[in-house]
């Protein structure tokens, strides 16, 4: 019963620090935010390439993200199911040789990690093939972005006309 006291500051303090951070994120009262979570806010008009820009840069990030996540789950899925085949799952027994101890840890360590190795290894081909696109249509985008600010005057063919 000494320790509710404790406790009961330790709950109250906590609860302070999340509706501090949830008034810091959220709009005032009466504004709508129209931007999606993990977009940059608007700063002014922006051409669709710098749009589309940094849409990629933020699939990029998530894409990442999934790729680190599922190559994690890969390597917990081999440290559970390689012991599983490479582990005595039977010990005689010192005092009768007719005798041997049999353990089902080689079943229950596959039947666990199993599933790990599986979503694993097809989530981080997945995610991997996903990040290369991505970051492919990224650099295809900045190049395009570059050669746009670099010439002066040129002929451009995606909009068939003189730019300057």
């Amino acid at each position: 019963m000494k320790y509710t006291g404790v406790l009961l500051a330790a709950l109250v303090g906590l609860s302070s620090v999340a509706e501090a951070q949830d008034a810091a994120q959220s709009p005032p009262p009466g504004v709508i935010s129209t931007t999606p979570a993990g977009y940059p806010p608007p700063s002014g008009p922006r051409s669709y390439e710098e749009h589309r820009r940094e849409e990629l840069k933020v699939g990029v990030k998530r894409t990442r993200t999934a790729l680190i996540a599922t190559s994690a789950s890969l390597a917990v899925g081999l440290a559970l199911t390689i012991p599983a085949f490479t582990g005595d799952r039977c010990v005689e027994d010192p005092f009768d040789e007719n005798n041997f101890t049999c353990n089902t840890a080689g079943k229950a360590l596959l039947g666990t990690g199993a599933p790990f190795l599986i979503v694993g290894f097809w989530g981080a081909i997945v995610s991997g093939i996903m990040l290369g696109v991505r970051k492919g249509k990224l650099r295809r985008l900045d190049e395009k972005i570059a050669y746009q600010s670099d010439a002066k005057f040129r002929w451009d063919p995606y909009r068939a006309k003189f730019v300057f």
